[in-house]
């Protein structure tokens, strides 16, 4: 699945969160609330082609990482390019190569760790009766999977019943797929499972992020982020609700980041001006927000936004269908 926030005029006056779920938001008063404006960002390398279409971001120890989408028989694929500023020249395209005497399937995009630089595929093996979802790991140089699939995930092989797999949470080593609405955790240093919990997650909730023992993610009315105690189900607010920030101005996109105890929301305005906002973990109460005065192209889809692993400066895609993909590095 890929999440688009489209800035054309007539689609600022709602929020889309993950594709999946909506929020209404107040359409802005004439009188424009009074903002922070000391955002700036700046494209970063050249513009991918547009013909390959782009469904993440990801990045560590210098280096980006951009899923495209492909056929479910693959080849595997995805952009990469060593980050280096203004000097950031050129994208290298790499294609994975998935193994064809299991019949694997793709059912979802590739998911990066960005701590080890390993990659995973969610596959499916259909197997008469049965499918498994499971999934293959490559490394960062390498195009073959290493070692065994990791997990085993029996579904009956009616199609009513299967589904793609959005990128997984991932802590500690353990990957936290969403297999509509269970939440399971698969080792990735043996393959076991060794969590599963139904009912944290909607069958098709796409954007969250595991944090110890508990689920970041916008609740299932989207007018707001919570944490999700992953034992009880407790949840529990995180900042002022999304339609207080829109009230404000910052009309908050599907896109959130992580780093270093900071959580940080994508927003936009009706000046198609891109924003900021930020509160702490576990706690915060209020988010802290800032606005650049640069508006973004009438035409641009804001794609992916993600924390750099190593440094924690914050990068996001935009993508315009005749000219391709562009990424842009946030300067605060």
């Amino acid at each position: 699945m890929t999440n688009n926030v489209s800035l054309k005029k007539k689609n600022l006056g709602y929020l889309l969160l993950a594709g999946l779920l909506t929020l209404g938001i107040s359409a802005c008063s004439e009188q424009t609330p009074t903002k922070v404006e000391t955002l700036t960002y700046t494209p970063i390398g050249p513009t991918l082609d547009r013909n390959y279409r782009v469904n993440g971001l990801y990045l560590s120890n210098g280096t980006a990482y951009l899923p495209i989408a492909g056929r479910t028989d693959g080849p595997l694929r995805y952009a990469q390019m060593t980050l280096n500023g203004a000097a950031s020249t050129i994208y290298k395209i790499v294609d994975l190569l998935i193994p064809r005497d299991a019949h694997y399937k793709l059912v979802g995009p590739l998911f990066v760790d960005t701590t080890t630089e390993r990659m995973y595929a969610p596959v499916v093996i259909a197997d008469g009766l049965t499918n498994t979802y499971t999934w293959l790991t490559y490394d960062a140089k390498g195009l073959t999977p290493i070692g065994a699939p990791l997990g085993n995930y029996p579904v009956p092989s009616n199609p009513e019943l299967q589904f793609g797999v959005s990128p997984p949470g991932l802590y500690k080593g353990v990957l936290y797929p969403n297999y509509a609405g269970n939440l399971v955790g698969i080792s990735t240093t043996n393959g076991q499972q060794v969590f599963q919990k139904n009912g944290l997650l909607t069958p098709t909730q796409t954007n969250y992020a595991v944090i110890e023992n508990q689920i970041l993610t916008f609740n299932r009315d989207s007018n707001r982020m919570v944490l999700i105690d992953m034992v009880s189900g407790i949840s529990k607010n995180l900042g002022e609700s999304l339609a207080a920030l829109s009230e404000k101005g910052y009309q908050v996109t599907p896109f959130f980041a992580v780093y270093n105890g900071n959580v940080y929301l994508l927003t936009v305005d009706a000046g198609f001006k891109l924003g900021l906002c930020i509160t702490s973990l576990p706690a915060g109460q209020v988010w802290q927000c800032t606005s650049s005065n640069m508006p973004l192209p009438d035409s641009a889809q804001i794609t992916a936004f993600s924390a750099d692993a190593t440094s924690g400066a914050l990068y996001f895609l935009t993508s315009n269908p005749m000219n391709g993909t562009q990424l842009h590095r946030i300067v605060q």
